[in-house]
């Protein structure tokens, strides 16, 4: 459940991308097949964050306390994200 809504807000973040730099090198807002590709992946980024397809499982006392693998994993990729972001954007 967590790794849908953190994959919600990378695709977000990869969405705005080409369409900025499209924009970029057009200099202006020229209509364009890949802008209705973004929208339906923007779209599929809406789904996957607001609406998940699993409700959350009840937490239990220890949950929280250590970083599984999982969560490692989810955190190195959004770290991997963020710092393509930073430098290309």
């Amino acid at each position: 459940m967590f790794f849908l809504h953190v994959f919600g807000k990378v695709e977000f973040v990869i969405s705005h991308l080409p369409i900025d730099s499209t924009v970029r090198l057009d200099g202006a807002f020229v209509p364009r097949l890949l802008y209705a590709y973004i929208g339906v992946v923007l779209l599929g980024a809406l789904h996957i964050f607001a609406m998940p397809s699993n409700p959350l499982p009840k937490k239990t006392p220890d949950d929280g306390r250590h970083v599984t693998g999982r969560r490692a994993i989810v955190f190195s990729a959004v770290a991997v994200v963020g710092s393509y972001v930073i430098l290309y954007i």
